[in-house]
């Protein structure tokens, strides 16, 4: 056990000792960036000019001896883990000072930078041909990107996208190094390491809570009975005697955002008796190569091992037609969900606000397709009235006609509005809502919404002899 220990703390103190050697030189490429950024704001400077030039000569000596010294050391029998890491990955120098780069952000909390930002502070030569190598280590064939190393902070690889190391890959090198050794293959640690795919859980809506157009309550439900009743064998005849795929009872939600989709796909899960698996675009999506696809087949694993209904919000970033695709991986997401789609048998509801960004092959593996419009002066006026909490007293005054009739919300724009009128006598001590209560509520969220056109110009409450007061702040 203590000749264990021993090994761990040398490993830990020659790989500790390498960083602070190295990330030393990171601070004058920092600064020699700094020192770049005043000469093009200000313009010319002697000053600068010498002190950028110096600097330059002091990271390329730094590099140098840094470099020789790490192969000397090895060469003596100097064990560095991330030298191992680096080796095992069959990564060239310019890729290990990538890493590190990377490694020195994540550690001190720096940020991402975008590929440009990087390039420009690594390259201390500032030679284009240099650049433009570089720029390749980034992109989706690079072995950086391949093994999982590196991932851009959002979907699209592009030249200007910011990027970090994988939070995968930081695990992988951390317990190797404070287990003193490479226990396993990365591909090996990244399988072991737990992939949550959604939240999986109780449903909190139920078909009454929902408030949507009548005909669409209708055909969901039909649907939804009929499944059941093939679920329990009571139909008397096999209606998939002929049919081998596509048994999946699934649902596509479409439609502006606050309009109920994700409520109702709730209350599915609520009707049936199931848990629901409520999935996130973010959560399932990884730039390791080929991962994404396991984890979207995950997702389908899940829901059938849980018997629950899956939902995936923001469809069209997983199902994107592949007529406007940019990247080999983007098809192959869409393949991916298309196939697993096929082979389920279960209940799965998509949502989306882009519908027309849907991939056409995706139609013919929907069962029911349900467009959501914003509510209308009397579905507005049940939304308003629903979201009063008991304990909650109205005055005499509150109008939810007028309410409903002057602003034209969505379901989630209510719930906002209603939310601030809430804090508002909240704040103040009350526990009775006044009109002047939901105006208040109604008008700040107005306000904070993206402008849209309005057809017609609707009489304020000024007009209609309404008056907020102040609350004194």
């Amino acid at each position: 056990m203590e000749r264990e220990a021993l090994i761990e703390s040398k490993s830990l103190k020659a790989d500790s000792e390498y960083l602070k050697k190295y990330f030393k030189i990171y601070t004058f490429l920092k600064e020699r960036q700094k020192l770049l950024r005043e000469l093009s704001r200000k313009g010319d400077s002697e000053n600068n000019i010498a002190q950028i030039k110096e600097l330059s000569q002091v990271i390329e000596e730094e590099e140098k001896k840094f470099w020789k010294q790490i192969e000397d050391e090895k060469k003596e029998g100097k064990c560095f883990l991330l030298e191992e890491i680096f080796s095992s990955f069959g990564l060239v120098l310019e890729e290990k000072k990538i890493v590190l780069y990377l490694l020195f952000l994540k550690l001190y909390d720096c940020g991402k930078e975008r590929i440009s930002e990087i390039v420009n502070t690594l390259d201390y030569e500032d030679e284009p041909l240099n650049k433009m190598k570089m720029f390749s280590y980034f992109s989706p064939q690079s072995r950086l990107s391949k093994h999982g190393i590196i991932k851009p902070g959002r979907r699209t690889y592009s030249t200007d996208a910011e990027y970090e190391l994988d939070s995968i890959f930081m695990y992988f090198i951390t317990e190797a190094l404070h287990k003193g050794e490479l226990v396993q293959e990365f591909s090996q640690f990244s399988e072991r390491v737990e992939v949550k795919t959604g939240d999986l859980r109780v449903p909190e809506y139920s078909l009454d809570d929902v408030i949507v157009d009548g005909r669409v309550k209708e055909d969901v439900v039909a649907f939804l009975n009929a499944y059941k009743k093939i679920k329990d064998g009571d139909t008397g005849i096999d209606i998939y005697e002929k049919i081998k795929k596509g048994k999946a009872l699934s649902f596509l939600f479409y439609g502006p955002p606050g309009t109920g989709k994700s409520m109702l796909a709730e209350a599915i899960a609520y009707f049936l008796e199931k848990k629901v698996l409520i999935v996130e675009f973010p959560r399932i999506t990884s730039f390791m190569f080929g991962e994404t696809d396991k984890n979207i087949a995950r997702i389908f694993q899940e829901g059938k091992d849980n018997d629950a209904v899956i939902v995936i919000d923001e469809a069209d970033a997983l199902l994107y037609s592949r007529e406007y695709a940019e990247w080999e991986h983007d098809i192959r997401f869409v393949n991916v969900m298309l196939q697993e789609l096929e082979r389920f048998d279960g209940v799965v509801v998509l949502t989306t606000n882009m519908e027309r960004l849907l991939d056409h092959a995706l139609e013919r593996r929907i069962a029911l397709k349900v467009k959501f419009d914003l509510p209308d002066e009397n579905l507005r006026y049940q939304i308003w009235r629903q979201h009063i909490p008991q304990g909650v007293a109205l005055s005499e005054d509150v109008d939810f006609n007028f309410l409903a009739r002057r602003y034209k919300f969505s379901g989630g724009n209510i719930k906002n509005a209603v939310l601030n009128a809430l804090r508002r006598i909240t704040s103040e001590g009350r526990k009775e809502l006044r009109m002047e209560d939901f105006v208040y509520g109604a008008e700040l969220e107005e306000k904070g919404m993206i402008s849209r056109k309005r057809e017609v110009k609707i009489l304020g409450f000024a007009e209609a002899g309404y008056k907020v007061k102040s609350t004194g702040r």
